[in-house]
């Protein structure tokens, strides 16, 4: 008979046996818990009640007769709990409802996650480590772990958590508790032990401290040996006991009792602690008064193998005052050692339905008797819900800032460094991609015996011509007595290599080997080597997060327990989730089934999009292939075209900034600073007005169709060859004399206005690209440098911007950039990597109002300064007051800010933002299917870049169908009201 037959059968028996003693259909019993206690242990035999105490272990990777001999332990000798250790969340769930339904009483289920269930279990994802949590200064991001465990042993019908460990690490050489401790100090391990277990408790599940009376200071493993604790009990009262005795104090369920052999509490040499009855009965039951339930340390451990056989050792603990006794290594044995002693009346029944009477009683207290089967559709999906959100939050916390030579960290002006990275032992370097997001970073990397000396010293030549090197240690051990993995090569090479070089050196691993690095110059502890904390520090050390960490432990004279030095932020774009900026990701993943519909459907052979809120990029998405052939995929570099975009991400920063500065009056007329319009039908214009597009210029002139051949004579004004004289590009096959810019502006000068349709009223609104040709040449006449030049050196070069520019060509390969369109009548070819808009190319590809190439990453940095009222990165490019001014609606009846673009006036039909845009919010969209947009109410971007003009202008279906807006709807409607 299979497992699931045999299940299906004894489920039956259950029915049969278990139904009545449940007294569910009598609420005079539901009233009166001691009572309907009472009556089920009046049914039972001595062996179940003998079974009750016992928890033995369940691994759910085993094979068939492996789970048989389980069934045989829980029907034959009534064992009254399971500690589940390694295998899968969906087997074990399978085998728990199994066991439970085979059980007379139903079975408390325990398991030792000190650190969430993926310590256990596959597929799950470990949350931080205890020496972690005791680097962060909040307690309730420790609570919030607490319960995140609890909301998964809860999904998985785990009763009991052996955890927090209560344990004052004040042993660096620690070789069992290390850094399972929250640190050496016992405030700290008292503050962040009770958060833990209120976490756990809060929240259902019995939190089990550990492991009494305090195994922090020795150099022994009690799974090996029985470790010695030599202090007096002046000492343990102050260090080792007091967490202890405040958890008890503040209502923990259970403690568990460790193997050691501690003299000043018990005399008897070589007695655990475990089976000790001044330890575990007058210390912990009748002095600190503890009344909850005693578990035992692992039975099987040598720490009380070594010197009481099977039996004897579970009787002894038993006597010693202990309720569970856990993973006896022989059931059978354990039986008659208790049916020998009562012959022999060493020990009473009475004694042991006391026992079983508390065990009961905390079994009906947790709901055990009232629980339904556990549920495993998208089990681990559940489990593994909140644990990215929770175990950035805590990294980002604990990291802790211990040397920072120079105030050097976080990085200032990154366009001025010169900076390598080199990563020692790395597996996965996420740390040195979320670098890369940051600045251009030259990488290095050598695994663990894989250099020679003469390595060594080459690389130390190549490394200290860089002004900032960022070394990452990674795969440490907790070995002290083995340097925790380090070689005396690398050891000395990194402390060479810092007097050569700003080092900045971040250990991803045991604090404890901070020890070896002490002198240097910046030094930072990461605790843990996982992506979480590598893209933590990446992003602290360029100013997108705090730092706030202390160190939980002592780890030399020159870094004793405490140290850190906290960091504020500068201001750069960081990396989230969309549930930590409070957006419901199901509704959001409409955002990408909207794009690829579009892709479908021909709108566009691709895209880029990225989400920010609070500061954080949420999503960064990148969709379909730059063609519709599909021969290159959309990634994060792609840049592309942004058309009119370019008038906000690049023309109005500088007209911002010499607003700002005192430059420019936008109330003032634009002759006043550009006098050749004097005299002309542009003499009056007001620069406000051309802003917002309320200054009579005309939606746009082909002007570029004035130029082509056969109108002006072959040849006149293009080459299809490169020469002196015909130097301006406007693709790789034609070129244009530079005499074209002067003669396009001379004609946009003398260029025809709008009528009004009433002479005694301003002009109304009417979307202009002209207006952008004028103060393109104000911008230009007032700070001497062409446009392009102007945002390099004051916008894109500071903020770190590698992916927007004019002139794409000059930065990226072709393969990079996104072709726009492929024009039969003024190109006769495909244009990629040359502007797409006509007056533009004719510019030489930098325009006032088209131009820029630019990927989302670097837009969304752009608008981000923006958001922040003009700060970045620890640079204040204008004042904030600024871009309130130029955000902000105009005029009654013209939805238009200066320049940006904003939501539709009520009453006009055509939005160009979402219906649930915030009349605060602010943008543009651009011809080619570019769109950005802010929205300070929600401290939202929301950047979307397409190349719908490819292959053919004529495609508007993103247009018509507005497939950007109904996005950022979707946006908008997935966020969570508080």
């Amino acid at each position: 008979m299979g497992l699931r037959e045999k299940g299906l059968l004894v489920i039956f028996l259950g029915l049969i046996f278990v139904q009545p003693l449940t007294y569910a259909q009598e609420p005079s019993i539901k009233r009166d818990p001691d009572y309907w206690i009472d009556s089920l242990l009046n049914t039972l035999t001595l062996e179940e009640k003998i079974g009750q105490l016992m928890m033995i272990p369940v691994y759910s990777n085993q094979n068939e007769g492996y789970y048989q001999d389980i069934d045989l332990l829980i029907q034959r000798y009534h064992i009254g709990g399971l500690l589940f250790f390694q295998g899968s969340p969906a087997r074990q769930a399978e085998l728990t409802n199994h066991f439970q339904a085979m059980s007379r009483i139903r079975l408390f289920i325990g398991i030792d996650a000190e650190w969430g269930l993926g310590m256990r279990l596959d597929s799950l994802k470990p949350l931080p480590r205890n020496m972690t949590l005791g680097a962060v200064q909040d307690n309730r991001l420790v609570y919030n772990i607490g319960a995140e465990i609890a909301r998964q042993c809860k999904i998985m019908g785990i009763h009991i958590n052996f955890a927090p460990v209560l344990d004052v690490n004040n042993n660096p050489d620690n070789p069992v508790i290390n850094i399972r401790s929250f640190g050496e100090d016992p405030e700290v391990v008292t503050e962040r032990g009770m958060a833990f277990m209120d976490g756990l408790q809060d929240n259902g599940v019995i939190a089990v401290g550990k492991h009494f009376p305090g195994h922090g200071d020795t150099d022994t493993d009690s799974h090996y040996a029985l470790p010695v604790i030599k202090h007096d009990r002046s000492r343990l009262d102050s260090i080792e006991l007091k967490p202890f005795r405040h958890a008890i104090r503040s209502g923990l369920k259970g403690i568990m009792v460790a193997h050691l052999n501690v003299p000043s509490l018990e005399p008897e040499e070589g007695l655990p602690s475990s089976l000790s009855k001044k330890i575990v009965h007058d210390l912990l039951i009748d002095e600190l008064d503890f009344s909850k339930l005693i578990f035992t340390d692992a039975m099987n451990m040598s720490g009380v193998t070594l010197r009481f056989p099977p039996g004897v050792r579970e009787l002894e603990a038993f006597t010693a005052g202990n309720d569970i006794l856990v993973m006896p290594v022989n059931v059978p044995a354990v039986l008659s050692a208790f049916k020998t002693a009562l012959a022999e009346k060493r020990i009473q029944e009475e004694d042991i339905t006391d026992r079983v009477r508390k065990i009961l009683a905390f079994k009906q207290a947790a709901g055990l008797f009232s629980e339904s089967p556990i549920h495993t559709e998208q089990l681990t999906r559940r489990l593994n819900r909140n644990a990215d959100d929770l175990n950035y939050r805590i990294y980002e916390n604990a990291v802790t800032l211990l040397n920072n030579k120079n105030d050097l960290v976080p990085f200032h002006l990154i366009d001025t460094l010169q900076i390598a990275c080199l990563s020692i032992y790395a597996d996965d370097n996420y740390f040195h991609h979320m670098v890369d997001r940051y600045a251009p970073v030259q990488h290095y990397s050598y695994r663990k015996n894989a250099i020679s000396r003469e390595d060594y010293s080459g690389l130390l030549k190549e490394l200290s011509a860089y002004e900032v090197v960022l070394v990452t240690l990674h795969n440490l051990t907790n070995n002290g007595r083995s340097r925790y993995g380090l070689s005396q090569n690398d050891i000395q090479f990194l402390k060479t290599l810092n007097e050569h070089t700003q080092l900045v050196l971040t250990v991803f691993g045991n604090p404890y080997s901070l020890r070896y690095f002490d002198d240097c110059s910046v030094l930072l502890s990461a605790y843990e080597d996982n992506r979480y904390a590598q893209e933590t520090v990446a992003q602290q050390l360029f100013g997108a997060l705090p730092i706030r960490g202390r160190l939980p432990v002592t780890v030399s004279e020159k870094l004793p327990e405490g140290s850190g030095m906290d960091r504020k932020p500068l201001g750069r774009l960081g990396y989230s989730s969309p549930t930590r900026e409070k957006f419901d990701e199901k509704k959001l993943s409409l955002v990408d089934t909207i794009v690829y519909q579009s892709i479908k459907q021909g709108m566009i052979p691709g895209a880029q999009l990225l989400i920010a809120r609070n500061g954080r990029i949420i999503k960064e998405g990148n969709y379909g292939f730059l063609t519709y052939d599909s021969l290159q995929a959309v990634n994060d570099t792609t840049v592309y075209d942004l058309a009119s975009v370019t008038k906000v991400a690049g023309t109005l920063q500088i007209l911002m900034m010499l607003a700002d500065q005192g430059f420019i009056d936008v109330d003032r007329k634009l002759s006043y600073y550009l006098p050749e319009l004097k005299e002309t039908n542009k003499e009056n214009m007001i620069i406000r007005d051309i802003l917002t597009h309320q200054a009579g210029l005309k939606p746009y002139l082909p002007f570029w169709v004035n130029t082509m051949n056969g109108r002006n004579g072959e040849f006149k004004y293009y080459n299809q060859m490169y020469s002196t004289e015909f130097n301006v590009e406007i693709t790789d096959h034609l070129f244009a004399r530079p005499v074209l810019k002067d003669t396009v502006w001379k004609w946009m000068i003398r260029s025809e206005l709008l009528e009004k349709k009433d002479p005694r009223k301003p002009y109304e609104y009417t979307y202009s690209d002209m207006g952008f040709y004028l103060l393109q040449k104000l911008i230009e006449g007032i700070t001497g440098w062409d446009i392009n030049d102007f945002l390099e050196a004051y916008f894109y070069t500071p903020l770190g911007l590698r992916y927007i520019h004019y002139l794409p060509k000059k930065y990226f390969p072709l393969e990079q950039i996104a072709p726009s369109e492929v024009d039969y009548i003024f190109r006769n070819g495909i244009v990629r990597g040359n502007v797409h808009d006509e007056i533009a190319s004719i510019y030489g590809g930098v325009a006032g109002h088209a131009g820029l190439f630019s990927n989302a990453c670097s837009l969304a940095v752009l608008m981000q300064m923006n958001l922040q009222n003009g700060y970045y990165g620890g640079i204040q490019y204008f004042r904030p007051d600024i871009i309130k001014r130029f955000t902000e609606r105009q005029y009654r009846f013209n939805r238009r800010g200066m320049g940006w673009d904003k939501p539709q006036v009520i009453g006009y039909e055509y939005n160009p933002a979402s219906y649930l845009a915030s009349e605060d919010s602010y943008g543009h969209s651009g011809f080619t299917g570019t769109y950005l947009w802010v929205d300070p109410a929600y401290n939202l971007i929301y950047i979307f870049l397409s190349n719908r003009t490819f292959p053919d202008a004529g495609n508007k279906k993103l247009i018509d169908q507005e497939v950007r807006k109904r996005i950022q709807t979707v946006i908008y409607s997935s966020l969570i009201k508080n």
